[in-house]
């Protein structure tokens, strides 16, 4: 079984990699669980590498909505921006027209490389601290 990475030794950089093969359900609600600890730290910015078209079940991915739903007004004082780094032209494809029809309250943008999600990133916090 894959497990998911996450790091928040660079904060206000919080950096998650997503694994290739499946992830459990518990391993979700402990992503989950570390990303709300975090909040407390103040505001922030997230990466997400590896995106796959695969990976998250059909009920994983509706628990992470109903957890950006029910907890938007939080993602909207906490998160500057996500930026997600995807291999895979279609992935990228299917996120952005997801931001299309439910955009995060927060600025997200999807990059085929991490350098170029890093640079955007810290733009963002560059720019939210000039605010």
């Amino acid at each position: 079984m894959a497990s998911i990475r996450f790091d928040d030794s660079q904060f206000p950089l919080v950096v998650t990699e997503w694994p290739e093969g499946d992830i459990t359900d518990a391993e979700l609600e402990q992503w989950i669980a570390k990303c709300e600890a975090g909040w407390p730290r103040g505001r922030q910015v997230a990466l997400h590498l590896g995106m796959r078209a695969t990976g998250l079940s059909s009920l994983q991915r509706k628990r992470m909505s109903e957890f950006a739903k029910t907890n938007e007004r939080k993602l909207a004082k906490v998160v500057i921006a996500t930026a997600i780094v995807a291999d895979s032209p279609v992935v990228r494809g299917i996120i952005t027209a997801i931001n299309w029809l439910a955009p995060p309250p927060y600025p997200q943008r999807v990059f085929a490389r991490r350098v170029e999600a890093e640079a955007w990133l810290r733009e963002q916090i560059a720019a939210d601290r000039a605010a």
